[in-house]
């Protein structure tokens, strides 16, 4: 079944088209974009989802639209209904249109999950803690996971792309939010 990019649809599933991605892997010499169109869709579709759940909470604004199912396009809700969001260096973001920053970052996370990487894995706890320290006095609890791993996987390049446009990072253990003086 053909993707759905019409952005604010109640039935899109990609924000980006096929043609889009072809391009972009050709121009960066990139020969692991392979497979039939069939095979391109669904990890379009997955490299979408992987965005939509991993970001969840954390874009900047909100839906332009109530009915609309992915999470882009996204207009200012700080400043007032309707309002166009500002990329990093101020300028708008038209609140009818999704950024090529969210469309190369799902069209890298498609990358990934067409080669066959699980975005999205089971953390699995059982042997991966390696100590726990509690305390009472002043309040401490510490957790030192194997080897210090993260708690989930990281995909830098997918995460500085969409920089300025997500107010914290999967994994983090905090955010960035706006400062407002009055």
């Amino acid at each position: 079944m053909a993707l759905n990019t019409t952005p604010g649809a109640a039935d899109a599933d990609s924000y980006f088209t096929l043609d889009e991605a072809n391009a972009y892997f050709s121009s960066r010499g990139i020969a692991t974009w392979t497979g039939s169109d069939t095979v391109k869709e669904n990890a379009a579709r997955r490299g979408t989802t992987y965005l939509d759940n991993q970001y969840r909470g954390r874009w900047v604004g909100m839906r332009s639209f109530e009915a609309q199912l992915l999470a882009w396009p996204r207009q200012d809700g700080t400043r007032g209904w309707g309002y166009p969001l500002l990329d990093l260096d101020g300028f708008d973001i038209p609140a009818d249109s999704v950024p090529q920053q969210v469309k190369t970052a799902a069209m890298e996370a498609a990358l990934l999950a067409l080669t066959g990487v699980t975005m999205e894995p089971r953390l699995e706890r059982g042997g991966q803690i390696k100590s726990i320290g509690k305390g009472v006095g002043p309040l401490r609890k510490d957790i030192t996971y194997m080897d210090g791993a993260p708690a989930v996987d990281r995909f830098l390049a997918i995460e500085g792309l969409l920089r300025g446009l997500v107010n914290s990072m999967p994994g983090s253990t905090s955010g960035n939010v706006p400062l407002v003086r009055s």
